[in-house]
C-alpha cells in the first residue's frame, strides 16, 4: 500500500501530488513505501475521528487516530500480517 489514493479522505485532509493524484503526506514513508495489504489486515474503528489500521506482509501494523490525514508505525518486525481488527 502506498500513501498515494487516500479515496476516502475528506478533499480538505489530501495533499495534492505532483500526478494529481491525492496523497497522504504525514508519518508513511516518502520513498520506497512498497506494501501489499491483505483485505483482512485493513480496517477502522467507530471512534470520531475514525481510526484506520492496517498491516503488511513485511510485518509492520500503521495506525491513523485522525481519519488517514496522518499514520504512525504501531509496531515492526513481525512475521506477515494476515489480518488487523479494532478493538473499541
Amino acid at each position: 500500500m502506498t500513501a498515494a489514493g487516500a479515496p476516502g479522505l475528506p478533499a480538505d485532509r489530501r495533499a495534492p501530488s505532483s500526478s494529481g493524484t491525492p496523497s497522504v503526506t504525514t508519518g508513511l514513508p516518502a520513498k520506497q513505501g512498497w506494501w501489499t495489504v491483505k483485505r483482512q489486515a485493513f480496517c477502522a474503528d467507530g471512534h470520531d475521528p475514525v481510526g484506520i489500521y492496517f498491516g503488511t506482509t513485511s510485518g509492520e501494523v500503521w495506525g491513523s487516530n485522525d481519519e488517514g490525514a496522518s499514520f504512525k508505525a504501531l509496531a515492526q518486525h513481525l512475521p506477515l500480517i494476515h489480518a488487523v481488527e479494532a478493538a473499541d
